[in-house]
């Protein structure tokens, strides 16, 4: 069998209810704003970014002004397609059967209610890429945090869903709305059911014929939005996201707290990513010239203090990119440029403070080595940043490099533990010795780099 027949670049995404219990019908459901975007902008956002292209949107109720929103909503470089239910007050499967007319490969089954993290979609389609046979994301009944007595449970035995539906006991874990199916396998099991079918009832028949596997997840986030309770979840859900595993103890303790803080406010005042990133490109400078002024620890306190803002600040762009699903490559090395300007600005301007206050030392040179080691560090990054800057394996010219340790060095690229540093040394008249820590440890770090991708190439 061709592995292209696995691929899966098509997701229905079933948005034709009327979500009675959340809003009284008074809009479309899928409309509805979670964290500034419609939650069905959320879901073909997610997908996107897990490889979906194409979108068939089965719509029904609010059609007129569903089919009018949409187009706005899709994803740079994907294709949308909308299917009218007319029955849209039948069971769900009704429009799943709609859609099925016309596709006719592999495709996710999203709900537009449903909003989740892309990690989630990329692994169940690299799952049915090896696989290829139906499968259902399930969560753990003890990992699930919903209403139980509302969700749809499922029965798993050896890796296969044996039975799904509302009240069935005993279960093992929860469907969370996220599938990857073949046409013509979910087609004739919807076709046998007696009477309009819910997806839940495709569903079992499958299970029945024990051709849908379970895929448990315990990465990324997901919420089903039915009430405000559950649109509060998932807004929470979202800010708990932005956090980063690669932050420093004090990056994590003090300034993820403070930039999260930002975050999750400012995005209300349509405020972007690359707005933020020249904010901290200023910082950068003004600390860079506040250190070069000299003349005692005044001074070198301010320019540490403006640093530290800078630190902070640093995080807002790329979780507001993230929370808003901004990310780009321009704003990607924006924001690699910033960041790593603002500490040739630092170094430099350290440099010059210590030289105009006639401080015994190679101030200039070690400036100018320092300065010159942060580029160095990051023209042999910058290939392998541009590659990973979704997560994603890192290749060295063609072959696998050392994955633990080339990703931690990626998270050190991020590391801002070291800022903190500069309060003290500023105040005790120090600012010498980091001068040479910097001057060495950019280019040991621009080595450490070359010496890897070589490893990498050669092994």
């Amino acid at each position: 069998m061709s592995e292209n027949r696995f691929q899966t670049t098509t997701a229905v995404i079933v948005a034709a209810g009327m979500g009675t219990r959340f809003n009284g019908g008074e809009m479309p459901k899928p409309l509805l704003p979670v964290v500034g975007m419609p939650m069905i902008a959320r879901v073909m956002a997610s997908a996107a970014k897990a490889g979906i292209r194409r979108f068939i949107v089965v719509i029904g109720y609010g059609a007129d002004r569903m089919r009018s929103v949409l187009p706005g909503l899709v994803p740079s470089g994907c294709r949308l397609q909308t299917i009218e239910n007319p029955h849209f007050r039948q069971p769900n499967g009704v429009s799943l059967m709609s859609a099925l007319e016309v596709v006719q490969e592999p495709f996710a089954l999203l709900m537009s209610d449903h909003v989740f993290s892309y990690d989630r979609l990329t692994r169940a389609i690299d799952c049915f890429a090896h696989r290829g046979r139906c499968l259902l994301v399930v969560e753990e009944k003890e990992d699930f945090d919903g209403d139980i007595e509302d969700a749809t449970r499922v029965r798993i035995q050896e890796g296969r869903v044996t039975a799904i539906g509302k009240g069935l006991a005993p279960f093992d874990g929860v469907d969370t709305g996220m599938f990857i199916l073949v046409p013509d396998m979910i087609a004739a099991a919807l076709a046998s059911c007696d009477r309009a079918p819910s997806i839940s009832e495709g569903m079992q028949r499958l299970a029945k014929d024990r051709t849908l596997d379970a895929l448990s997840m315990h990465t990324g986030h997901w919420q089903d939005i039915d009430t405000v309770q559950d649109l509060e979840k998932a807004e929470q859900k979202l800010y708990r996201s932005l956090r980063r595993p690669g932050d420093g103890v004090l990056a994590r303790l003090i300034n993820r707290r403070i930039s999260l803080f930002l975050s999750t406010r400012i995005w209300r005042f349509g405020i972007s990513p690359n707005m933020v990133t020249g904010l901290t490109l200023l910082l950068g400078i003004f600390a860079g010239v506040a250190f070069a002024q000299g003349s005692g620890a005044g001074w070198g306190l301010l320019g540490a203090a403006l640093f530290q803002l800078q630190s902070i600040i640093d995080g807002v762009d790329g979780e507001l990119a993230r929370l808003m699903h901004k990310e780009s490559r321009l704003g990607f090395w924006l924001d690699l440029g910033a960041d790593n300007f603002s500490h040739m600005m630092v170094f430099g301007g350290i440099a010059v403070g210590l030289h105009l206050d006639r401080t015994p030392g190679p101030w200039l040179w070690l400036g100018s080595f320092s300065v010159l080691g942060v580029a160095a560090s990051v023209a042999a990054m910058a290939p392998l940043l541009n590659r990973n800057k979704r997560n994603l394996p890192l290749p060295g010219e063609g072959k696998p490099l050392p994955r633990p340790l080339m990703n931690g060095l990626i998270e050190g690229l991020s590391q801002r533990d070291f800022t903190y540093l500069l309060f003290p040394l500023a105040a005790l008249g120090w600012l010498g010795g980091f001068l040479w820590v910097a001057a060495v440890g950019t280019w040991l770090y621009a080595l450490t780099v070359v010496i890897l991708r070589i490893q990498g190439r050669d092994s």
